[in-house]
């Protein structure tokens, strides 16, 4: 019996739990009004009677305490901050839905981004060099000082004896100018043509031995040269040479070449055409001496035909302009005539080591 008794009790107090949760529901959500009348007005008791505490305008909202009849009990604040409890007419307000709170976002566990490296952005490619089929060379040139020739010349003189005049000649340390075109045959194979102008004042030497008159083998000289000249004598020379390149490397920045072929030397020379000397002679000692007065030229024409080898390089700086340089050595011997005894030729080497440098335009 004591069980049974038990079992109603629980069963009685699950339904009165069931019956009061919607109640409490409700009252955990309070409703809210909102006035939509002009000239709305809240009392201080529920009913017409009652004095006028506020006067609300269109919009206002406010929460709902609790209805009575057809009043709703509302709260609100005074101007000194003071929490005042009111009445409204249904007639003056609608009933706005009650807004459901807000669901919590749910929580984003942010992982650090690892950054990837970011690759570097290709440069932007040198634009290529032009396939070119022929370009022309504007520059300076220069030739390095080569032994042209060296010559003893004799002619009978005292007692069977012979006078020596011993000739040195070295053409100059030279600075001109170069002008060129060249033509490709192939991709790698270059036919080339230039002109090469220098000048200069060569290095000259003069040895005069005069033997005496008195006693065999008993020498008197005297010397001049260059320096010891008031009118030096002077060197030309024009140089007109072609041949061949072939390239070994040829890229957007640089060319490398080497080279040969034929060059024509033309060369214009002052050679010694008279030498005048005095001859001083002492008796009473069997002694003498010798001076020499003045030394003549005589401008030769000294032409040859040699070869040449080369090589160099150009140095891209535009799209279609590039540095230059280059070494060249020529081997060309000719045999002119000797001004001073036309019977006597002289073993003239026009050739030696050269080298150019300048401006090259490719087209």
């Amino acid at each position: 019996m004591g069980i049974k008794q038990t079992g109603r009790v629980i069963i009685s107090f699950i339904v009165a739990f069931i019956l009061i949760l919607p109640a409490i529901s409700h009252a955990q959500q309070k409703d809210r009004i909102k006035v939509v009348v002009r000239n709305a007005s809240v009392r201080l008791q529920p009913n017409v009677d009652s004095e006028v505490i506020l006067s609300p305008p269109i919009g206002s909202t406010f929460e709902v305490e609790k209805k009575v009849g057809e009043w709703f009990e509302i709260k609100f604040s005074s101007e000194i901050g003071v929490l005042i409890t009111g009445y409204i007419h249904s007639m003056f307000v609608e009933v706005m839905a009650a807004e459901p709170e807000p669901e919590p976002e749910p929580e984003v566990i942010r992982k650090p981004v690892q950054r990837q490296p970011q690759p570097k952005p290709p440069r932007a490619p040198r634009p290529p060099a032009a396939k070119s089929k022929f370009n022309i060379t504007l520059g300076g040139f220069f030739s390095a000082a080569t032994e042209t020739f060296t010559n003893t010349y004799s002619v009978p003189s005292w007692g069977g004896e012979d006078l020596y005049v011993d000739d040195y000649l070295e053409s100059p340390n030279a600075g001109g100018f170069t002008a060129g075109v060249g033509v490709f045959l192939m991709p790698r194979i270059e036919l080339f043509g230039n002109v090469a102008i220098s000048s200069g004042t060569p290095w000259w030497e003069l040895d005069l031995s005069v033997p005496s008159p008195y006693f065999f083998d008993d020498y008197r000289s005297d010397y001049a040269d260059t320096d010891t000249l008031s009118e030096p004598p002077t060197f030309k020379r024009n140089v007109l040479s072609f041949g061949l390149n072939v390239y070994l490397m040829r890229s957007d920045r640089w060319n490398l070449y080497i080279g040969g072929g034929g060059s024509y030397v033309l060369a214009k020379v002052e050679l010694i055409y008279n030498v005048t000397y005095t001859q001083n002679l002492y008796p009473l000692t069997s002694d003498h001496d010798v001076t020499i007065d003045s030394v003549t030229f005589e401008e030769s024409d000294v032409d040859a035909f040699g070869f040449n080898i080369r090589a160099g390089g150009d140095f891209r700086i535009g799209k279609n302009i590039y540095l230059f340089a280059e070494g060249i050595y020529i081997m060309a011997k000719a045999e002119p005539e000797y001004p001073l005894d036309t019977d006597v030729t002289l073993e003239f080497d026009l050739g030696g080591m050269s080298s150019a440098f300048g401006i090259k335009i490719y087209f």
